[in-house]
């Protein structure tokens, strides 16, 4: 596994945000910078590049075939479950740290609609990953290898291929593809847990979504102030690309609370993943060593 040796520096928030976050009312908020640095943290340690070795369907039923005994067979299996799930964590911290660095930049230089539009994409896809590794890690941890016997979980293996391959697109190359799961439904489950950050996630996210479509937030965003009355008595709204009033304010604190969380919880769905891979891996080490045949 070689570790990339030149990785693009991650964008740091300029010292306009540092300020507006450390005045937050928000521990989220306020904790931005710490969250970033634990994300970066995951960039020094992913391997560039990194290859995924998986199987067709032809190649493993021709392993499959191959198997003499149910530990190796149990080993084709879950060996190949392994590695899809550790392509999964790769690929989602990739794609992860993309979107924050894109989401950052553009806060640096006060796009607040697109800054907006891209914390919710991070925010998205972290409650995605949160979600699907937390399934991974459950299910690796019940996982059991008994003497004689193959172990298999279908719903498992199917739900570990829609993570990667799902789709909403259903023409041309995409045609046959595993439909994809609503992000929604992982954020309504995390909303429901005891944690108090995860409880604001349907509050924060509904906010966001406001600025995607073309609603008053993304609207209002330009408009800077009323210059008074023409002489017919019309109202003089001045609008302008660099207005900044409390509604950017506002588009700015939750932008960055989604960075925060999003960062938060991208380095903590990959640490999972760790343990997840490192669960497996000595389950399936009882099969090599032949405790389980």
């Amino acid at each position: 596994m070689t570790v990339a040796s030149n990785i693009e520096p991650f964008p740091r928030l300029a010292t306009w945000l540092l300020s507006s976050a450390s005045s937050s009312p928000s521990p989220v908020v306020r904790s931005v910078n710490t969250m970033l640095d634990m994300a970066f943290s995951i960039e020094r340690v992913l391997p560039d590049p990194y290859v995924w070795l998986f199987h067709e369907q032809d190649t493993l039923d021709e392993a499959i075939r191959d198997a003499k005994t149910s530990g190796t067979l149990n080993a084709v299996l879950w060996e190949n479950v392994g590695r899809n799930t550790e392509a999964f964590q790769i690929t989602s911290a990739l794609k992860g740290l993309e979107v924050l660095k894109a989401t950052i930049r553009s806060l640096n230089v006060r796009e607040f609609v697109s800054s907006a539009i891209l914390a919710r994409g991070a925010l998205e896809h972290a409650a995605f990953v949160t979600d699907k590794v937390t399934y991974i890690l459950k299910n690796f941890r019940l996982l059991e290898f008994r003497a004689g016997a193959v172990t298999t979980s279908p719903e498992f293996e199917e739900e570990v291929v829609r993570m990667t391959f799902g789709t909403r697109l259903e023409d041309g190359e995409f045609k046959g593809l595993p439909r994809q799961t609503n992000c929604l439904n992982a954020i309504n489950r995390l909303s429901k847990s005891a944690h108090p950050e995860h409880q604001e996630l349907p509050k924060r996210y509904a906010f966001l979504c406001e600025l995607v479509h073309p609603n008053v937030l993304g609207n209002a965003r330009f408009w800077s102030h009323v210059e008074g009355n023409d002489d017919q008595g019309r109202k003089r709204l001045v609008m302008s690309r660099e207005s900044e009033s409390q509604l950017t304010h506002e588009i700015t604190e939750y932008s960055l609370w989604a960075v925060s969380w999003s960062a938060g919880m991208i380095f903590q769905a990959f640490q999972d993943m760790e343990d997840a891979k490192i669960t497996l891996k000595a389950k399936l080490l009882q099969v090599f060593s032949g405790r389980v045949i």
